[in-house]
């Protein structure tokens, strides 16, 4: 509990005074509104018994912490605190703003990334371990996108990637790099344990495959488990001609010599 405030000023963390004869009860309001903001109403009951205190102080106060608060709310309700990549908030926004006509004429195309066994992965080296495999595929992503490209994290270890201005060739080329550059990456662990890993790639086109968001997010979503059921580590595409096209597997022999 903070010291008696009855004979004398309460300092917060900010160099704000509370005002000389002030209850401790108040002083107590006093700091967890400079100091923690976790409970404004108790804060504000509380100096609204302490002589000296304006109810224009208290709102001012009040006001801060409000506008902080509403700054940390909109940060975390865009940003993946733990990839750092957007949300699937923000993700739904770029991809409706894309499909109204923002994007050239190549249309839109939106990459569902899954990772392969990413189960055995946090069962061999723990959740830790299965964060790190997801930030630096995070940073792989992200390296290999254009300006206007956007990579979202959707949940667990499913990624979105959203690309105006695409044309469905150029996607299936975009889409099979991925794979390659995943596989190709010495993923490395805290502990300094390096593993390989692989992810499986469900692609969707608009106009080709879908008018609006509910229809591409559901024809790549059933592209990605097309992938998944024909045996990992490759393209899944809605249209049978365009995952032929898509799905290309270098050998293992291949893989050492790039991770050499």
């Amino acid at each position: 509990m903070p010291p008696d405030a009855g004979r004398e000023a309460t300092t917060g963390k900010s160099g704000d005074v509370a005002p000389a004869g002030a209850t401790s009860r108040a002083a107590w309001g006093w700091l967890l509104l400079e100091q923690f903001g976790q409970d404004l109403r108790y804060a504000v009951r509380s100096m609204a018994k302490a002589p000296g205190i304006t109810t224009a102080a208290l709102l001012v106060k009040a006001g801060q912490r409000q506008d902080v608060l509403i700054a940390k709310l909109q940060h975390q309700a865009a940003i993946d605190p733990l990839t750092g990549l957007a949300t699937r908030r923000v993700l739904d926004q770029a991809a409706m703003s894309a499909l109204s006509g923002a994007a050239s004429g190549d249309g839109t195309a939106l990459i569902l990334i899954d990772v392969d066994d990413f189960k055995a992965v946090n069962d061999n080296f723990g959740h830790p371990g299965g964060d790190e495999v997801l930030i630096q595929l995070a940073n792989l992503l992200v390296e290999g996108c254009r300006q206007d490209d956007l990579v979202s994290r959707l949940g667990g270890d499913e990624i979105a990637l959203l690309l105006p201005g695409c044309s469905e060739q150029a996607l299936l080329r975009r889409a099979d790099q991925i794979l390659w550059d995943v596989r190709a990456h010495a993923f490395t662990l805290e502990g300094g344990e390096q593993l390989s890993i692989s992810v499986s790639a469900g692609l969707a086109h608009a106009p080709t495959d879908a008018q609006d968001l509910r229809s591409l997010y559901a024809a790549a979503d059933a592209a990605l488990y097309e992938a998944k059921r024909a045996g990992r580590n490759r393209v899944g595409s809605s249209r049978p001609q365009a995952e032929a096209v898509g799905t290309s597997h270098r050998s293992a022999d291949q893989d050492r010599a790039l991770r050499s």
